[in-house]
């Protein structure tokens, strides 16, 4: 017992540890939440606490993911065939066409194989609020290859939802 009346037991048991160890840090800042932080708010969070940002492998999971979704990587689809695929994409870059109409070019990653990415105006104009550089989708589109290069390209017709 000590002057609180309380063993040590009951004092530790009653009281949040990791409030113990950041309160001089947090100084009566501690945030009570009760469902997941975001994305820029985890990172703004490590690296005020941790001093450095953890780096998540975002393909972790994914052959659970893809069960779940019912989606289909690169390697293993038929081409010219609209298939789901768990993909994230990177160098966005949007250009106009001879029409003058938005599309974009870029790269797309299954967690195994990357290939370079087309949105043609029509599903551009419809997705062009939803898609984010560096993100990872569930979306629809087909592997073709490409009458230019004659290399394989993803051409994506619709994003369904963002899952990270």
């Amino acid at each position: 017992f000590d002057s609180f009346k309380m063993t040590k037991k009951a004092m530790l048991s009653q009281s949040d540890p990791l409030e113990m160890i950041f309160s001089n840090e947090l100084k009566g800042n501690l945030k009570n939440t009760t469902g997941e932080l975001s994305d820029d708010e985890l990172r703004l969070s490590e690296r005020k606490y941790l001093g450095f940002n953890i780096q998540y492998d975002l393909f972790k999971n994914m052959e659970y993911m893809q069960k779940k979704y019912n989606a289909i990587p690169f390697s293993k689809r038929a081409i010219n065939y609209n298939s789901k695929i768990i993909v994230m994409l990177s160098n966005l870059k949007e250009i106009k066409t001879k029409k003058g109409d938005l599309m974009v070019l870029g790269s797309a990653f299954d967690g195994k194989t990357s290939l370079k990415l087309v949105i043609f105006p029509n599903s551009y104009s419809k997705i062009k609020n939803k898609i984010k550089a560096d993100e990872l989708y569930l979306s629809v589109g087909k592997l073709s290859k490409s009458n230019v290069t004659n290399e394989y390209e993803y051409q994506l017709d619709d994003i369904i939802e963002k899952i990270r």
